[in-house]
């Protein structure tokens, strides 16, 4: 009966035979798997920083250097206001000084008596 049927030590071989091959195999399979969570998380890493540089780059500060541009922009921006009002006062001061003389020098003319009568004729008709 016993005549054809397998060894315990043939069992035993083929058992150590079959335990290499499903650890080979699934060694494979953990370093498929490795590589792919790897290289799918550094596919993610590079997704998500390509966006985020592009937002960045748009609306936020990269670096320190950035947003040192950035606030000299700004600091420019408010001296060269300051720069083009102080100038625009200057000629408004002008301006007021030459109307306070003409007035001064209409009510002059219109205290003398030819003066008075032109005036009057000029914008009293």
């Amino acid at each position: 009966m016993t005549k054809g049927m397998p060894s315990v030590e043939q069992i035993r071989t083929a058992a150590n035979a079959g335990a290499t091959q499903i650890a080979a195999a699934g060694n494979t399979a953990a370093d498929q798997i490795e590589r792919s969570g790897s290289a799918a998380a550094e596919r993610i890493r590079w997704a998500s920083q390509s966006k985020t540089d592009v937002f960045a780059g748009r609306v936020g500060f990269t670096s320190w250097q950035a947003a040192a541009v950035v606030f000299l922009g700004f600091a420019l921006l408010i001296v060269g206001v300051y720069w083009l009002n102080s100038d625009r006062e200057a000629a408004l001061a002008q301006a007021r000084s030459e109307t306070q003389g003409v007035r001064e020098f209409t009510n002059w003319v219109k205290g003398q008596p030819e003066g008075k009568r032109l005036y009057d004729r000029y914008y009293n008709p």
